[in-house]
């Protein structure tokens, strides 16, 4: 499987997880390109959010921050990082090899 391909399913498993999936979407570069949005344009994959996920990427509140980290781990581990476009998207990007926890690769090694 291919490691952007991995990346979407290991996020969309997250998301169903943590019940964070509604008003979710996923775009690909070149779908995301014929958009014609200002940002996140060299990205490999990019995600636009509303509802709770929204709240947990842009609040403050201590659950929220218990849930940006873990997923900001979760991404790592398959390999990514990734950065705010708007308040509600963000996009992926590979994350050098050097940077890559060895703890992490659990995610990264999965099928």
């Amino acid at each position: 499987m291919q490691s952007i391909e991995r990346l979407r399913r290991g996020v969309h498993e997250w998301l169903v997880h943590h019940e964070l999936y509604g008003d979710t979407a996923f775009y690909s570069r070149e779908e995301w390109e014929a958009r014609k949005e200002p940002y996140l344009a060299q990205s490999d994959l990019i995600l636009v959010f509303e509802g709770e996920l929204f709240r947990v990427m842009n609040g403050g509140h201590e659950e929220s921050i218990k849930l940006y980290d873990e997923f900001e781990q979760v991404v790592r581990g398959l390999g990514y990082f990734f950065e705010l476009g708007h308040a509600w998207s963000m996009g992926f990007y590979p994350l050098p090899a050097r940077r890559l926890h060895p703890d992490l690769r659990i995610y990264s090694e999965q099928p």
